[in-house]
């Protein structure tokens, strides 16, 4: 048993290093801008959508203010460089420890309650969140938003404000937040986040604090919903509120739906149907909306679980078949 789950486990990580392989170089692939932007966009939902991931899929709690998050990441840091002219590493931190704070003052209470009670309490926070970008134009510049001069400097001779080399700073960022969820989840305290979502009752009888771990959770949902916003700020160049409206944050809930709830790959499946699926259908704009919703209603009555469970599945049976043939084979030779 534990032979074949290191073999599973090889498999897995050669599988995502030839991904990574291809990533890498993609930018010399893909030859067309507009492309590359959706990869780009897709890249930062992935980071955007693994932080709901969090609460949503292994905490168990739909959240609807993931895009407010993501909304604060993106003024915080924008505001800062093109008011004050601080870098984007300083607005990043700056919109991780507002993101904190945010994130407990509205955690606290929210997490008292279950279900819908809680979506409900977070979907007033993002009509809040919402009227301030708005309403505060003296700061915001309301619905016009406002412009972020471009980054300076450069990855490896690629210029950060091109396409090109912003693609890499993003890609490094969707990196690291996998890597990060799925050690999360590894570990003792992604475990007890499980285990409370499972039964509760069961979690604080063997001793784990449900309050302090849901709260963590809620926390780590929230810095990576800013840590997304303050990368799409610095991609676009621009802020104004409809970007982060309630709307784009029932996408971010359809996408962790659509690639499956509670796993790592989940979100970044969600983020391309969601980017590209859109797109793909722009050749039938009359209907474009419709067969959107319809496609993505089909998902999610017939696939519940996620588009990547069925997938999964398959390659796990396939895998189980093939070892099973080897370990028979070793069997006769040894015989």
């Amino acid at each position: 048993m534990l032979k074949k789950s290191k073999k599973r486990s090889m498999i897995m990580g050669a599988v995502a290093a030839a991904v990574l392989l291809v990533m890498i170089f993609l930018p010399q692939i893909v030859t067309t801008s507009y492309y590359l932007h959706l990869i780009i966009v897709t890249l930062i939902w992935i980071v955007m959508t693994s932080g709901l991931n969090i609460i949503q899929g292994y905490a168990g709690y739909v959240s609807m203010c993931q895009v407010a998050f993501y909304g604060i990441g993106a003024y915080v840091s924008g505001l800062l460089m093109s008011k004050l002219g601080l870098s984007m590493p300083v607005g990043l931190l700056m919109a991780v420890a507002i993101g904190l704070v945010v994130g407990a003052v509205i955690g606290i209470p929210s997490l008292r309650t279950k279900g819908h009670y809680f979506s409900i309490v977070t979907l007033a926070f993002t009509m809040l969140v919402f009227t301030i970008m708005k309403g505060w134009h003296e700061v915001t510049g309301g619905i016009q938003g406002f412009s972020i001069p471009p980054l300076k400097g450069d990855f490896f001779g690629l210029p950060l404000s091109s396409r090109e080399g912003y693609f890499y700073i993003v890609l490094i960022a969707a990196v690291l937040t996998l890597l990060f969820v799925y050690r999360l989840f590894k570990s003792k305290t992604g475990r007890a986040i499980v285990t409370l979502r499972e039964n509760e009752d069961l979690a604080k009888a063997v001793g784990i604090n449900a309050t302090g771990t849901k709260l963590l959770a809620f926390e780590l949902s929230a810095v990576l919903g800013c840590v997304g916003g303050v990368l799409y700020a610095h991609y676009m160049n621009f802020v104004n509120p409809t970007t982060f409206a309630a709307g784009i944050g029932m996408n971010a809930i359809l996408a962790v739906m659509i690639g499956g709830c509670g796993t790592v790959i989940g979100p970044i499946v969600g983020s391309v149907v969601v980017t590209f699926l859109p797109e793909l259908l722009r050749t039938a704009e009359l209907y474009r909306q419709l067969v959107f919703g319809i496609l993505v209603l089909l998902i999610v009555f017939v696939l519940p679980n996620g588009v990547m469970q069925p997938i999964v599945k398959g390659f796990k049976k396939l895998f189980s078949k093939m070892t099973g043939k080897h370990n028979r084979k070793a069997e006769s030779q040894m015989e």
